[in-house]
């Protein structure tokens, strides 16, 4: 799903860069038709963008889904909300599967995460505070039942094997 981050440019545009990966920085329907167009054209070779995280950008045609693969998985936090456009995205998807870590536990992987990029402490504080933390929140609160959910330990560490 990251794939379909709008670029900077647009961000810019829109005053909506801070927010980069909030749920309205995506072209969701984009994600959405390129979903369609697979399900419904299995014999067409597909290209589908993938988000560079070194870049900080999508790159567009980056991969490819061949009529060879039968089973595609697509996974982003944003795929279960139960708000528009997101919520259209559900009968597209033959199972929903939910990896069920603990919310402090996903708020310390966000500070971890930009701790170890090359980014000042004020500028850490701002984005985990300003937009990922409340991105995962809104995640933890706003999405609808997975129909499988994969629990893991107290401190988020490895699915439990049953």
């Amino acid at each position: 799903m990251d794939g379909f981050h709008f670029d900077n440019v647009i961000l810019d545009e829109r005053g909506h860069r801070a927010r980069k990966g909030a749920p309205h920085t995506f072209d969701v329907a984009s994600f959405s038709n390129t979903l369609r167009f697979i399900r419904d054209e299995p014999a067409i070779e597909v290209a589908a963008p993938v988000y560079d995280r070194d870049l900080g950008l999508s790159r567009n045609c980056a991969s490819i889904v061949r009529p060879a693969n039968e089973i595609l998985v697509t996974e982003g936090n944003y795929l279960l909300l139960d708000e528009e456009p997101w919520s259209e995205l559900l009968p597209l998807f033959d199972l929903t599967v939910w990896i069920d870590v603990p919310l402090t536990v996903v708020e310390q992987r966000i500070e971890d995460r930009w701790r170890t990029a090359a980014m000042d402490t004020e500028e850490v504080r701002r984005r985990t505070d300003e937009n990922d933390i409340p991105n995962a929140r809104l995640v933890h609160a706003g999405s609808v039942a997975a129909d499988l959910v994969v629990p893991t330990d107290s401190s988020g560490g490895s699915p439990e094997l049953r």
